[in-house]
C-alpha cells in the first residue's frame, strides 16, 4: 500500500515539474526579469556578463562548485588588483593635470586590444620592478618608465642599439657595469639592467632633486637637460617641464608615463584592462654558484628550454657563464624546484658536456675524431648549420 502511495505521489511530482523544466531549459529569460543580486567586487570582475541570469535556487553540490569557483576568481582578482594597488599606494608623484597627460591617455585607450596586451605583457615583469622599486623606497612611477621605453619587452632594441627593458645605450649599460660578452648581454638580463637603471635613476635625482626632470634626463641626457633648465622661462604650467623646448620624443616622454599613472589609478574605470586571461606565475631569483646547463634546469623544472630562457634573455648561450655566479629569473613553483634540486647534483650533472675552447687551426672534424663523436653529432649538440667554427669560441663536448 505504502508502495502504491509512493508512487502515484511522485507521478503528481513529475507532472508538476518536468513543464518546469522545459520552459526553463528552453525560455530565454525577459528583459524584465529579475537579476541575480551579484556583489560589486563581481560586477567589476565580469562588467555586463551577469545581467543575463535569473533567480535560480541549486542544488547542494552546485552551490559548492559555485562557491569554489568563486573563492578562487576572488584570490586570482585580489593577487592581480594588489600589483596595481601596490603600485598606487607607492606612486608620491604630485599630481599635475595637463592637456598632453590627457591626450596621451586617450591615445592609449583608442587602442583596447593593443593596451590589454601590453598589461598583460607587463606581468610577471612589472612585479618583480615594482618590488624592486620599493624595496629601494623609491616612488613607484619608476616602474612604469619600462612601459615607455620597451613596452614592457625584455628582447626590445632600438635603432639607436638601446637594448632591454629599460633601454639602455652601450655607453650607459657599460658605465653603469653592465657586461656584454660571448656568454652574456647583461642589457637584456632582468635582474641586473633593473639594478643598474635604478642606481642611475637615484644618481640622476641626486644632481636634479625633481623626479619629473629625472626622468626627462634618462631619456634626453643630463647634460642637454641641465642646457634645456637654464633657457626656462616663467610660465603657468604645472611643472617646468612643459614649458621647455624638447625633441618630440622626449616632449612626450613624461605625458606618456603620467598617463599610464592615470590609468593606473583610475583602473576601476577601466576594469576590462587589467585582467589577462592567464598571468604567469609570480617570479622568483634562483641563485646559480657554479655553470649550469640551461637544459639541466628545464629537466629540473618540466619547463622546456625556452621558458627557462624566457625571463633570463641575457645569458646568450646554452648555459650560464663558466667560473661566474649566475641569478636567474623563474616563475615561483620553478624556482623552488631548483632550489631544492640543483645543490644535490654534481659538476657532470650539471654539465653533461664538457667547453673546449677552438683553437686557430681547428677543424669541426678533427675535434669529432679527437673526442670519440661524429661530426653530425658534434653539430647537432652545438646546432651548427655548417662546419666552419671560429678560433676563441667554445663548443660543447659531451662527458664520456
Amino acid at each position: 500500500m505504502s508502495t502504491l502511495r509512493f508512487a502515484k505521489n511522485f507521478a503528481r511530482l513529475f507532472i508538476i515539474i518536468t513543464p518546469c523544466y522545459f520552459i526553463a531549459c528552453s525560455t530565454p529569460p525577459a528583459k524584465n526579469s529579475t537579476p541575480k543580486t551579484v556583489t560589486a567586487e563581481e560586477k567589476e570582475r565580469s562588467g555586463s556578463e551577469f545581467d543575463h541570469l535569473t533567480e535560480i535556487t541549486p542544488g547542494e553540490d552546485t552551490v559548492a562548485s559555485i562557491d569554489h569557483q568563486s573563492t578562487a576568481q576572488k584570490r586570482h582578482l585580489k593577487s592581480r588588483q594588489s600589483i596595481w594597488q601596490s603600485m598606487q599606494t607607492g606612486f608620491e608623484f604630485p599630481a599635475i593635470e595637463h592637456a598632453d597627460i590627457d591626450r596621451e591617455l586617450s591615445i592609449l585607450l583608442s587602442h583596447p586590444a593593443i593596451l590589454r596586451r601590453n598589461l598583460k605583457t607587463a606581468l610577471p615583469l612589472i612585479e618583480y620592478v615594482l618590488s624592486e622599486v620599493q624595496r629601494r623606497n623609491l616612488p613607484s612611477e619608476l616602474a612604469l618608465i619600462p612601459f615607455i621605453e620597451s613596452g614592457y619587452m625584455i628582447d626590445a632594441r632600438s635603432s639607436r642599439r638601446a637594448k632591454g627593458l629599460w633601454q639602455l645605450m652601450p655607453a650607459t649599460a657599460s658605465s653603469l657595469g653592465l657586461q656584454k660578452t660571448w656568454w652574456q648581454d647583461d642589457s637584456y638580463n632582468v635582474i641586473l639592467s633593473t639594478d643598474a637603471a635604478l642606481n642611475y635613476l637615484q644618481s640622476l635625482h641626486e644632481r636634479f632633486d625633481d623626479w619629473i626632470f629625472t626622468m626627462t634626463a634618462y631619456n634626453w641626457g643630463p647634460a642637454r637637460l641641465s642646457k634645456g633648465i637654464a633657457k626656462i622661462k616663467a610660465s603657468n604650467e604645472p611643472h617646468p617641464f612643459f614649458s621647455m623646448r624638447l625633441p618630440k620624443e622626449t616632449q612626450r616622454y613624461i605625458p606618456k608615463l603620467l598617463a599610464y599613472k592615470k590609468l593606473i589609478t583610475q583602473r576601476e574605470q577601466y576594469a576590462h584592462l587589467f585582467e589577462p586571461d592567464q598571468p604567469e606565475s609570480k617570479l622568483k631569483k634562483v641563485h646559480i654558484e657554479k655553470q649550469t646547463s640551461l637544459a639541466v634546469i628545464a629537466d629540473i623544472t618540466s619547463l622546456n628550454t625556452e621558458q627557462v630562457r624566457k625571463f633570463n634573455l641575457g645569458y646568450k648561450r646554452w648555459a650560464t657563464p663558466p667560473d661566474q655566479y649566475a641569478v636567474l629569473l623563474l616563475p615561483q613553483h620553478a624556482a623552488e624546484l631548483v632550489d631544492n634540486k640543483l645543490p644535490t647534483l654534481s659538476s657532470k650533472e650539471r654539465m653533461p658536456w664538457n667547453l673546449y675552447r677552438i683553437k686557430p687551426g681547428d677543424t669541426l672534424s678533427e675535434i669529432a675524431h679527437r673526442n670519440r663523436i661524429s661530426t653530425s653529432a658534434l653539430k647537432k649538440l652545438n646546432t651548427l648549420k655548417g662546419d666552419r667554427i671560429v678560433a676563441g669560441r667554445f663548443l660543447k663536448i659531451p662527458t664520456l
